[in-house]
């Protein structure tokens, strides 16, 4: 099994596991997806850089993949309001993790992803994402229920540095936009394809 890279100075590593097991099913009964949100706290008592993420599904069979999402302090009390006002364990939530995006597109809440095969992503050195104090994070699972049910407890595993560390600050920039890629010439004469 794959395992995370060496800590550089000054790192340390989060291990946070959704809180209860769950088990996917089709939100409205149909379907074979289920995109479920749950909120998981660093317990960040001072600000610190994110400088990782890695996820480790529980069940491979039926995540299809993560997202992880940063939760503003300013935020986390209505994180916490969508947990208790949905049945089960976390809340439904498709494209995002059901929470305001803050500042907009171009400093989107997206602080890593994970996809079978994939493995720790790692800042370059001298950079990281900054995590004010009371910052929680979002675990958005896509679970695919074509393999059939069965539960799951997945769990990422942060890699942090102290605030006082000498790092610039990134930010993540969602670009929304057309994919303009040409049209195979088997569909060439698709209602789509007459742009330039």
């Amino acid at each position: 099994a794959y395992q995370p890279k060496q800590l550089r100075s000054g790192e340390r590593r989060l291990t946070l596991t959704m809180p209860a097991s769950y088990t996917p099913s089709a939100p409205n009964g149909v379907g074979t997806d289920d995109y479920r949100c749950f909120l998981l706290d660093p317990k960040l008592a001072r600000d610190v850089f994110l400088t990782g993420t890695f996820v480790q599904p529980g069940n491979a069979d039926v995540v299809h993949h993560v997202i992880l999402f940063r939760v503003p302090p300013d935020l986390v009390d209505r994180a916490h309001q969508l947990d208790d006002e949905t049945e089960g364990e976390g809340w439904t939530c498709f494209g995002n993790s059901g929470l305001e995006n803050g500042p907009g597109l171009d400093n989107a809440p997206w602080l890593g992803a994970w996809a079978p095969g994939g493995t720790e992503s790692v800042q370059r050195p001298g950079f990281g994402v900054e995590l004010p104090k009371g910052t929680q994070i979002v675990m958005q699972v896509h679970y695919n229920l074509l393999a059939g049910p069965g539960s799951d407890i997945s769990r990422t595993l942060l890699r942090i540095a102290p605030k006082s560390a000498d790092l610039t600050a990134l930010e993540t920039m969602l670009l929304p936009a057309p994919v303009e890629l040409p049209c195979r010439a088997k569909y060439a004469d698709g209602p789509l394809c007459d742009r330039a």
